[in-house]
């Protein structure tokens, strides 16, 4: 059964963003997240994640990953996974249904 959610756009964006440890899976940034609402009442959110790994030698760009991050309340996520959920060698992966 679907429940329909309103959502508004929270003032103190982003509510996730990379560690900041260049040298973490995703320490460089955290992106395109989705989120769902468990049956736990958590929300469990899915991002794209870049960190310390090049696409390929000498790139510029870095490769991405699929993380997970757990929140109580949907703005504040204390719980990430420690690894990559979706370790993906790739340009740009994603989740689609």
């Amino acid at each position: 059964m679907r429940i329909p959610v309103k959502l508004t756009r929270y003032a103190k964006n982003p509510v996730l963003c990379g560690r900041g440890d260049e040298k973490l899976w995703d320490g460089r940034g955290a992106f395109n997240a989705g989120a769902i609402i468990h049956d736990d009442g958590k929300v469990h959110l899915l991002y794209r994640a870049e960190g310390s790994v090049p696409r390929w030698p000498g790139s510029e760009f870095w490769q991405g990953t699929i993380g997970h991050a757990v929140s109580d309340d949907g703005f504040t996520f204390n719980v990430r996974s420690d690894k990559p959920v979706l370790d993906i060698t790739g340009e740009d992966p994603m989740l689609a249904r």
